[in-house]
């Protein structure tokens, strides 16, 4: 597990994660709960998020580009300005997520949460 995720320190009063701008490429976070956790911009290129809860996470601007997000829940989740290129979704569930400016694995954008 990476230094930043074990680290007390980027834990919310709340018990969950405020890791804005973290840079966690190619990392295995397989089956971590980052529900309601900030990260806003953070780089989770080519990161295995295989069965991650994320539910109501702020991921506005975040990279997920060819990651692993099988069976993650991205239910309520902010994905504003993120861009999910090459990212595989199977069976990833994402009601009520925000898509807006967001570059889909296919690589077109979807804007249908935009307000």
């Amino acid at each position: 597990m990476p230094d930043v995720i074990a680290n007390n320190e980027n834990r919310t009063a709340d018990g969950g994660f405020a890791l804005p701008g973290a840079q966690l490429p190619g990392e295995d976070l397989r089956g971590i709960d980052f529900s309601g956790a900030d990260l806003t911009d953070a780089n989770l290129d080519g990161t295995n998020l295989f069965r991650v809860h994320m539910t109501g996470a702020n991921c506005r601007g975040a990279t997920f580009r060819n990651a692993n997000l099988q069976y993650t829940k991205l239910v309520g989740a902010d994905l504003t300005d993120a861009d999910l290129t090459g990212a595989d979704m199977q069976g990833t569930r994402t009601r009520e997520a925000t898509f807006c400016n967001t570059t889909m694995p296919d690589g077109t954008v979807n804007n249908d949460g935009c307000t």
